[in-house]
């Protein structure tokens, strides 16, 4: 793994070499099990919270991998970068898929139950996560695509970013978001508690 940080426009980590080949193939081939979003879409899934139908084993054992392997990266993650992790705390993974066209619009420094948020690029092409200093601001920087790696951030309220798919993508953008929350905030906000 290697680690680079960056306090422009605000402090966030570019990380690269997190997943091995065959890491990045399994959450690959478990993203090609699942539905495909429309055109300008979007697709999302949190990893581990029964969403799935569980009467198709393959899809819950391809599950149960992911889910294993994104557990120990962003454990390693958040080792090496020296955040404390409290009985508090939990680890959410949400898989999205955004198809061609899609544009959230939204520029956001996400919500205040998420403490450090990872995005991690799975598909082969993409485009980055778009960083800016404020909410009405021109893009200030725009993370460079890195499959079996990505960016992270622990949020502030001026971790202002947005993402999108362009309509000149040649295939759908596919991520990994890794969460440390607060366990109960956030179970909440997801439908969980």
């Amino acid at each position: 793994m290697h680690v680079t940080k960056f306090e422009e426009p605000w402090t966030h980590y570019q990380i690269s070499d997190i997943l091995t080949t065959n890491e990045l193939s399994t959450l690959r081939a478990f993203s090609d099990s699942l539905d495909a979003p429309a055109d300008g879409q979007a697709y999302k899934y949190f990893l581990g919270t029964d969403q799935l139908v569980k009467d198709n084993e393959e899809i819950e054992s391809q599950e149960i991998a992911c889910t294993e392997i994104l557990t120990s990266a962003f454990t390693n993650i958040l080792n090496t970068l020296e955040i404390v992790v409290e009985d508090s705390h939990a680890m959410y993974f949400e898989y999205m898929n955004l198809s061609p066209g899609f544009n959230w619009d939204h520029i956001h420094p996400d919500s205040p139950e998420k403490l450090f948020s990872f995005s991690l690029h799975v598909s082969a092409t993409g485009r980055g996560t778009d960083l800016y200093t404020f909410p009405d601001s021109d893009i200030e920087k725009t993370i460079p695509w890195n499959p079996g790696g990505g960016f992270g951030f622990a949020r502030t309220d001026t971790t202002y970013h947005n993402f999108q798919a362009p309509d000149d993508s040649d295939s759908n953008r596919i991520t990994v978001n890794l969460f440390l929350a607060n366990k109960a905030l956030f179970d909440k906000k997801i439908g969980l508690a």
